[in-house]
């Protein structure tokens, strides 16, 4: 089991930098597989530092938006102009860093100031390092998934994990898309082989699910698509078939693009960045896992039904059982007071005096009969 580093606090060092989230990343990374020496080269240089910052950038846009498109509209109400301004500025937000992570990691596959780390030494070798290719590169979308997580505050690191394997890898080697595409031919494989008289060889060389190898050597990531689209990639409603859906107007849509000088001229001020926690200070934070020590706002007003479906069901038990006893207690504890007050006014009904007569109603009594 490795050990976790301890980040501590100095002077020179009293807010989030994005060592301390590499250190944390790492930390636990190593949990569950191991680093290769190659990535731990690549990691320490500011090329990978870089790409970080556009990456944890692009995902503070991208749940920005992602929010905003999951905004509940039970009853349909048509948005307003300032609230469909505000989604084409989180469309265009949401493009202009994919464009800027794209040129990013364009120069890290390259190797752009990483002779020592590319696989080719950056052109300068004819043969190349396969393996260490793979395993690098391997590592570093599993290393920058832990980051981007870390540095927002540790929200959504399925959505996370699956957004990043969309931009940096192509759909042959995407790990999702192929475990979606097995469990959808799962079935069909099944029965097709006990309809046909076929052997499962056979049966192989007529349904691969692989693409053909051109195909697959011309594949692109997501961010690389972004920064060099094909012309069927770029306008892909001329080379598909239109689909009407009665829901189209109730689903946001946004057409934002940029032509080529605009891209040309593209470029973001660092300091404008949205980096997530780094930069806060480092107090807030635990020192071991960086988990923010103050819950939001958001998350304070949660139900008892919320908080216990968190718990586990053995540590929720005795929990329940001291409440049911302290109930039941309570509840026989008001019965018998009630019980008690009831038998005290009975008792006070029987014993209580007959009115007092004076001795002169009688004679009253007949002066109002004669009258």
């Amino acid at each position: 089991m490795p050990v976790r580093h301890v980040i501590k606090a100095s002077n020179d060092h009293l807010v989030v930098t994005i060592k301390d989230i590499k250190d944390v990343a790492r930390a636990m990374m190593c949990e569950v597989e191991e680093i290769p020496a190659c990535f731990n080269e690549l990691c320490e240089t500011a090329e990978y530092n870089e790409f970080i910052l556009y990456l944890i950038n692009y995902f503070y846009w991208f749940f920005e938006k992602r929010a905003k498109e999951n905004n509940p509209n039970p009853v349909h109400i048509e948005p307003s102009v300032a609230e469909k301004e505000l989604y084409k500025k989180l469309c265009l937000e949401v493009m202009i860093a994919q464009k800027l992570l794209g040129r990013i990691y364009g120069a890290l596959i390259l190797g752009i100031g990483l002779c020592s780390q590319h696989h080719m030494a950056c052109g300068g070798s004819r043969v190349s390092n396969t393996y260490k290719d793979r395993y690098m590169y391997e590592a570093l979308y599993s290393y920058s998934t832990y980051a981007v997580w870390i540095a927002l505050k540790r929200h959504e690191f399925d959505v996370i994990k699956n957004e990043v394997n969309r931009l940096l890898r192509t759909d042959t080697f995407n790990p999702v898309l192929r475990a979606q595409a097995l469990q959808a031919t799962q079935t069909d494989d099944d029965d097709t082989l006990s309809c046909e008289n076929i052997t499962p060889a056979e049966y192989r060389r007529k349904h691969s699910n692989q693409p053909p190898f051109m195909t697959v050597i011309h594949q692109r990531s997501g961010t690389l698509i972004s920064i060099l689209p094909l012309p069927k990639e770029e306008a892909s409603w001329l080379y598909g078939r239109p689909t009407h859906s009665r829901d189209d107007s109730e689903e946001p849509h946004c057409d934002v693009r940029l032509n080529g000088e605009q891209l040309l001229l593209l470029d973001y001020d660092k300091t404008q960045l949205r980096n997530g926690i780094i930069g806060e200070p480092l107090s807030a934070f635990d020192p071991m896992t960086l988990t923010p020590l103050v819950v939001e706002d958001k998350d304070k007003n949660v139900s008892k039904h919320e908080i216990f479906s968190e718990v586990p069901l053995h540590q929720l038990a005795p929990t329940l059982a001291a409440d049911s006893k302290v109930s039941s207690a309570i509840s026989s504890a008001a019965n018998s007071a009630n019980s008690i007050e009831s038998s005290v006014a009975t008792v006070d009904e029987n014993t209580a005096p007959a009115p007092e007569t004076s001795g002169d109603a009688p004679a009253e009594n007949e002066a109002a009969a004669a009258e």
